[in-house]
């Protein structure tokens, strides 16, 4: 189905950060982050692709919505083996006129049951992972826009960018990638998140 393949990546968003003021937490020890300026302008950007990879959350969301999508197509399946069994046993038995009329008819109610578990499922449980799907999608746009603010404030760059295959940054010289840094710094803060809403 078409609506499930569009999950998340279509977002090429260039975060434009000043710098602002530290956080009142405590902050832990983070890598040496080597910012390379032209003049007086800082510049970095993370590759958008390599989060597909190795930015957790995506990677988690994503096995978890796959999970969902396979567990709906194998309902799938099993409705549309009901429905091509019931219509081979009626063609069949028409062709050789060994069914009565009830044999008939029941072969075309099992036919029918089948389409409209087929509509349902689509309808109930499509419907409900492709709404899961965009939303996942708007999540994950908001985890990245709101730790680029703060790994540019934090790092003092003034201009970070994404850079994505087709998207608006055609080439940035590799010497200002801190894609591997940035995605480390997301991670560590989807870890402090999970275990802060496991506590109990």
């Amino acid at each position: 189905m078409q609506y499930m393949n569009k999950l998340i990546i279509g977002f090429a968003a260039i975060a434009i950060i000043g710098c602002g003021e530290k956080s009142s937490k405590e902050e832990k020890e983070d890598p040496k982050v080597e910012i390379k300026s032209v003049g007086d302008l800082t510049i970095a950007y993370y590759e958008m692709d390599k989060i597909a990879i190795d930015f957790k959350f995506y990677v988690d969301t994503q096995k978890d919505l796959e999970k969902k999508k396979k567990a709906m197509d194998d309902k799938l399946i099993v409705q549309q083996k009901a429905y091509e069994s019931a219509a081979i046993a009626l063609q069949n038995g028409m062709n050789s006129n060994t069914l009565s009329p009830n044999q008939a008819e029941a072969y075309q109610i099992k036919m029918r049951k089948a389409e409209e578990e087929t509509f349902k499922i689509q309808q109930g449980e499509g419907l409900s992972l492709e709404k899961e799907s965009m939303n996942a999608n708007e999540v994950l746009m908001n985890k990245i826009e709101k730790y680029a603010k703060e790994f540019a404030e934090k790092n003092k760059i003034k201009l970070f960018l994404s850079k994505a295959v087709g998207g608006q940054v055609a080439y940035v010289d590799s010497t200002f990638n801190m894609t591997d840094p940035f995605i480390k710094y997301m991670n560590e803060q989807e870890d402090e998140i999970n275990k802060d809403a496991e506590k109990k």
